[in-house]
């Protein structure tokens, strides 16, 4: 038997996504600034629509108890909610950096795994197949960015997708939230099929766009499919969409709740999926999800294990 825990062999499968880059920025914004003033470090919300993007983070309220940080806050259109505030952003001034970003997603294995703020630098994290490596040099050279620096802080190899949740566990507890979606509707069912067997796939943003961008990973077995774009052997891409997949992540960006990936495995008919965010947001998440299923009578949802990462990837 392998080692691990349940969640340890569902992300063992994701290891396809051998190579990974992280690039930073330091823009001169009013939110680097307080960044770097009050030592502030959180996890991003990252949407990207058409040519416009939006950033989301937060900070625990206590965070607000410093009276400068609490006047920032104020002025930065901060909302405190269930004991979180929260700054939303429209990124104005990072326009060719945002740029890099969309080249890279574009790529057919690249997902984009963790956004970050640390001391005034935005972190962005990539996983991608090794075969995608021409394609991700060329995004990274072809930087036209003059007033921000690009700063490559790694591109090599992965140490694992597990690994990549841990470092950011140590940053910012993580927990998940495992649920299965059923229909009795064959044709709902084959609409998110592309594969027409059972496969394991994570989104390429976290926060999703109206269709479902996904890298598919595969026990090795070779499928041939017009709509699927074969990366490696059991790495494929493909889009689709499933209308409660969708409509979560439609709510997750309108109500500003930051999470870092969506995994998701199809087996038996049944779609099952892992929510990985920050644990301050499991109480959002689970209102979320019971309020979607209000709106999907056709589909079942069933919620599973709510954990924390470390129990999600140790226990049987």
């Amino acid at each position: 038997m392998e080692e691990g825990g349940y969640g340890h062999r569902i992300l063992k499968k994701l290891d396809g996504l051998n190579w990974k880059l992280i690039a930073s920025i330091e823009p001169e914004t009013e939110v680097s600034k307080a960044s770097r003033k009050f030592d502030i470090k959180s996890e991003i919300g990252f949407h990207l629509e058409g040519n416009e993007a939006e950033i989301n983070l937060y900070f625990p309220a206590e965070s607000s108890t410093e009276r400068d940080l609490a006047i920032f806050i104020s002025k930065s259109g901060g909302i405190l909610e269930n004991g979180i505030w929260r700054i939303h952003r429209k990124v104005t001034k990072s326009i060719d950096y945002i740029d890099t970003v969309w080249e890279l997603i574009n790529i057919p294995s690249c997902v984009l795994s963790s956004v970050w703020i640390d001391k005034g630098r935005y972190f962005t994290e990539f996983l991608f197949s090794y075969r995608n490596m021409d394609s991700v040099s060329k995004a990274i050279i072809g930087f036209k960015g003059e007033q921000w620096k690009l700063n490559i802080e790694y591109l090599g190899p992965s140490e694992g997708y597990e690994r990549i949740l841990n470092i950011v566990d140590n940053r910012n507890p993580l927990s998940v939230i495992q649920m299965t979606l059923k229909t009795e509707s064959s044709e709902k069912q084959l609409t998110d099929n592309l594969l027409n067997e059972s496969w394991l796939r994570i989104l390429k943003m976290p926060l999703g766009t109206k269709s479902i961008d996904a890298v598919y990973l595969t026990d090795g077995y070779e499928f041939k499919n017009p709509r699927i774009i074969k990366i490696d052997d059991g790495v494929y891409y493909g889009k689709t969409k499933n209308e409660v997949v969708n409509a979560i992540n439609d709510e997750i960006i309108r109500r500003n709740i930051v999470t870092l990936s969506r995994v998701q495995m199809f087996e038996d008919s049944v779609l099952k999926t892992f929510i990985i965010a920050p644990t301050v947001f499991t109480e959002e998440i689970l209102r979320l999800i019971s309020d979607t299923e209000k709106k999907f009578t056709d589909w079942k949802i069933d919620l599973e294990r709510i954990e924390t990462l470390k129990e999600w990837l140790d226990r049987e």
